[in-house]
């Protein structure tokens, strides 16, 4: 991976109107050599989610957009600490499997 910024692997960006999708969770993901996938969700009670978008991004570029939250988490304690969190949680989820 590389240690680009959003504007260094993001090509021109046109100012045009873009969708915006709110999501409570990922709900599906998948990891391809070529393309990944995520669908996302909304959540319909504690247990339940609906399903409401599904992104298909090269798995290149998602692995840049990776480089580019390290490098915010880097230069952002708060974000560090809230990722440091998340992986916390999802390390003691894997460790009761």
């Amino acid at each position: 991976m590389t240690n680009k910024t959003l504007n260094e692997i993001t090509p021109n960006i046109q100012n045009s109107p873009t969708q915006l999708i709110y999501a409570d969770r990922i709900i599906a993901f998948a990891f391809g050599p070529a393309v990944s996938k995520l669908t996302l969700g909304m959540e319909v009670d504690s247990k339940n989610f609906s399903p409401t978008a599904t992104l298909v991004i090269p798995t290149s570029s998602l692995l840049d957009a990776l480089s580019v939250i390290q490098k915010a988490a880097h230069d952002n304690k708060d974000l560090k600490e809230g990722l440091i969190k998340g992986f916390d949680a999802i390390k003691e989820q894997y460790s009761k499997l």
